[in-house]
């Protein structure tokens, strides 16, 4: 649900009152390797907005490609156009191949001992105004798929308690050694949204 929408429909004094930027990407629909974006400002004050103004006018402009995407994603082709059908067709074989990918992805962490992966729906969902024009009921609710898989693995009770000795969050233990081991980096579950009695996990 748009951010912009809950605060309008909120109604005065919220509406006119707090600030709001809204953002948006192309990245955050069907082409994600594509770079192009763009953001709206709610009850911002004029003068800031002629600061900001002021800054995004000497940075490079996005480039060809990502301003037709842009045109795409805010005004998609509509049925009775003449790529309508074409257009259709590519965004749901995007989304099915995204869908296959994610539950390779899931079953995979599902094989490996003490991880837990459950499939995440709608975490990165395809943001078109026209959704429903391009996608039908059946298809919207298998698409639904996150592009980004949360494994859980739950640590056994030694590293519990090494963690403990060292003065460190479970999580946050499991991430430094991970990343001495073997130079990867991940990121603990306290810099996410996840619960705090969930962080004796990786």
């Amino acid at each position: 649900m748009s951010s912009k929408k809950v605060l309008l429909d909120m109604g005065s004094p919220f509406s006119k009152e707090v600030q709001l930027v809204s953002f948006h990407t192309v990245s955050k629909g069907y082409w994600t390797a594509r770079r192009g974006g763009y953001f709206e400002m709610t009850n911002i004050p004029p003068r800031v907005v002629e600061e900001i103004y002021k800054v995004a006018s000497i940075a490079f402009s996005p480039n060809v490609s990502a301003q037709i995407f842009m045109g795409l994603m805010v005004s998609p082709p509509k049925p009775g156009d003449i790529l309508y059908d074409q257009f259709a067709r590519e965004s749901k074989g995007i989304l099915e191949s995204l869908r296959r990918r994610a539950k390779i992805v899931t079953d995979g962490f599902n094989s490996c001992k003490t991880v837990v992966c459950q499939r995440n729906k709608a975490i990165k969902a395809v943001q078109f105004r026209d959704f429903d024009t391009v996608l039908d009921d059946s298809c919207v609710s298998q698409m639904l798929i996150a592009m980004y898989s949360f494994p859980q693995i739950r640590l056994p009770a030694g590293a519990l308690q090494a963690a403990k000795q060292a003065g460190k969050v479970p999580d946050v233990f499991y991430c430094l050694w991970l990343c001495i081991w073997t130079e990867r980096r991940c990121v603990p579950s306290e810099d996410t949204s996840r619960r705090r009695d969930a962080r004796d996990h990786g």
